[in-house]
């Protein structure tokens, strides 16, 4: 099956295969071309939003995997744990893309709500990290209990490219995602919480992107 991009080069092959037009139809030539840019702008947009929806997906799959794991690292009753992990193996079952890397992501955050690693403050203070990131992503105000971290992640950040002339690749709101799904879960009431602010962030980026394309 031709994608998108392959389907115009054919239909442009065909309409040039004509030849030279009556002159009193060489207007079609220029119907023919805003034609082609409607359906590569209709395409441009489906794509976008086949990618939020990926990214919208793996975070949901995320967050089932990281309720298994918290109930895993709770011992929690068996039933318990199961049902978790079935509602997160139905709905990953249903997701028909992710996005690159995705995958990948999802099996490594698999092995650590496995592994019934005790919750540990520390996992907290990574995820609001990662919320802090993505509100510098958008330029958008981090709450204050978190004021702090945002300051000494952008000292941080400033030093590095000082010092390295290079800091490295920015935050997108991929790599963010991948972050997300690969990390250890939190206090169930902290993590949906931290989960919203940070899904807002990304949501509001991909948003912005959208609009830009």
């Amino acid at each position: 099956m031709l994608d998108g991009a392959a389907k115009m080069a054919e239909w442009r092959a065909a309409f040039e295969a004509v030849g030279e037009l009556p002159r009193e139809e060489r207007g079609l030539k220029g119907r023919f071309e805003r034609a082609l840019e409607r359906v590569k702008a209709s395409i441009s947009a489906q794509r976008a939003r086949d990618k939020e929806r990926s990214l919208e997906d793996l975070l949901e799959a995320a967050s089932r995997i990281h309720a298994y794991g918290r109930a895993v690292s709770q011992a929690a009753p068996i039933a318990e744990r199961e049902a978790l992990k079935q509602a997160a193996e139905i709905y990953i079952a249903g997701v028909s893309r992710w996005p690159k890397g995705g995958a990948e992501a999802l099996a490594d955050a698999w092995g650590t709500a496995a592994a019934a690693k005790p919750l540990d403050p520390a996992h907290e203070k990574a995820l609001r990290m990662l919320c802090v990131r993505s509100e510098i992503l958008i330029d958008l105000a981090t709450p204050a209990e978190d004021q702090e971290l945002r300051r000494d992640y952008q000292m941080r950040r400033l030093v590095e490219r000082m010092g390295r002339g290079n800091y490295g690749a920015d935050d997108s709101v991929e790599s963010l995602s991948l972050e997300w799904t690969r990390s250890n879960s939190a206090p169930e009431d902290v993590y949906r919480s931290l989960f919203a602010r940070f899904n807002g962030s990304l949501r509001s980026a991909r948003s912005g992107a959208s609009r830009r394309t």
